[in-house]
């Protein structure tokens, strides 16, 4: 094999395992329905793409801190574990927590928040369609998800259109209120279960925000084309090199 060709499949490989940050190698006590190969020890970060300046804080619970949002700004978070969690809505068994710091643009530290659960989180950024609140992470039943969101889509109370995709390793829902009140996408990684980014809005309220990434940072489509151009490269190279060597022997 020629120099140039190992380095096309060795750059190709680097790209694709640089878009998987969050999978480990070592199993966690995770429930089944859950990624078994998480890295749950990694912050997760999120970039403030865009936001309302006219609302421009998230307030968790009635009197809770005011969460500054900036254009620039970005929330970590830090997985604290899976407790059990009684809600206005229900109980759920199992549910991700995690400590939450929101950043401002300039790097300095706005609010801080211990031990958040993943549906007060979801509720709180209206990452979700009541009652279905997938958060920032969830399970890979993907058919459970659908068929929830589907479900809250066609309630009397969230009714509106709803719209399900899967591209390259990516589900993405988007939803909108009939009444207008409501606008939200959600983009998961379908192996991890960690939100990918989202754009949501809900009345003055909107926020866009995505995944940072180790390396090459938050560019999962870029990359997996790139790769898939790059092999596809190698290969037409293989095939012409393979014809014209055919063509030679025939002439003799």
């Amino acid at each position: 094999m020629k120099k140039s060709e190992l380095l096309i499949i060795s750059f190709g490989f680097l790209l694709l395992f640089t878009n998987l940050p969050y999978v480990h190698t070592e199993s966690g006590n995770l429930p089944n329905d859950y990624n078994q190969a998480l890295n749950l020890e990694q912050p997760l970060k999120y970039k403030f793409k865009k936001v309302n300046e006219t609302t421009n804080y998230v307030e968790f619970g009635w009197g809770g801190p005011h969460c500054a949002l900036e254009k620039g700004g970005s929330m970590e978070l830090l997985f604290n574990g899976l407790y059990n969690e009684s809600t206005y809505r229900g109980d759920f068994v199992n549910e991700p927590f995690f400590n939450v710091t929101f950043i401002h643009a300039d790097g300095s530290i706005n609010c801080t928040l211990t031990n958040k659960s993943n549906n007060a989180i979801a509720e709180t950024l209206i990452l979700s369609i009541y009652p279905w609140y997938p958060g920032i992470l969830t399970t890979v039943n993907w058919t459970y998800h659908d068929e929830t969101a589907e479900s809250s889509a066609s309630s009397e109370l969230m009714e509106g259109t709803l719209n399900i995709s899967s591209t390259n390793g990516f589900r993405t829902y988007n939803y909108v209120q009939n009444s207008g009140a409501q606008k939200t996408i959600l983009v998961y990684n379908e192996t991890s279960g960690f939100l990918d980014n989202w754009n949501t809005s809900f009345g003055n309220y909107y926020l866009e925000a995505t995944l940072q990434r180790e390396g090459i940072q938050s560019y999962p489509l870029v990359i997996f084309f790139g790769f898939c151009t790059l092999v596809v490269s190698f290969v037409i190279r293989k095939i012409r090199k393979f014809k014209k060597n055919n063509n030679f022997n025939t002439k003799f």
